[in-house]
């Protein structure tokens, strides 16, 4: 008897504090808009820097194809500064500067946002450490690139 006693009593402390914990839970999770939408942000940031570089700077993709991402005095800039037969882009401008480096190893090491829409991206170009500094804007879910340096 005692040892059911004892039973039914931890049972109800064990729901009692399940149940208050349950509610504690439920309060802490409430994450204010303004953050949400600041991680959507960087998330969208970060995508779009691993897409520019592996696809259009390190890759072989066409830079016209994400080239309305970019206000027109870049891809004006990267036009002019083109110096090969036909159009084309400069995208080796955002690039470490190197002709060649150490090993075939190309990629984005790490995106840390700086605030005010200016993003640092850092990356390994052919085995060479470089960095560049980006300032966004967002129209709806598509990132535009009003400067870079």
């Amino acid at each position: 008897m005692i040892k059911k006693f004892f039973s039914i009593a931890i049972a109800c402390a064990l729901l009692t504090a399940c149940s208050g914990n349950k509610q504690q839970n439920t309060d802490t999770a409430e994450v204010p808009e303004t953050i949400e939408i600041e991680q959507d942000e960087e998330a969208l940031a970060h995508g779009f820097f691993q897409n520019l570089y592996n696809n259009y700077v390190f890759g072989n993709e066409d830079f016209a194809n994400i080239s309305k991402n970019f206000a027109p005095d870049i891809v004006q800039k990267l036009k002019d500064d083109y110096d090969f037969d036909g159009e084309g882009y400069a995208v080796w401008e955002l690039r470490s500067g190197n002709q060649d480096g150490d090993s075939d190893v190309c990629s984005v090491d790490s995106v840390v946002s700086e605030g005010n829409g200016w993003y640092k991206v850092w990356f390994t170009d052919m085995g060479t450490p470089g960095s560049h500094r980006f300032k966004l804007s967002r129209a709806g879910d598509a990132i535009y690139v009003q400067s870079f340096e």
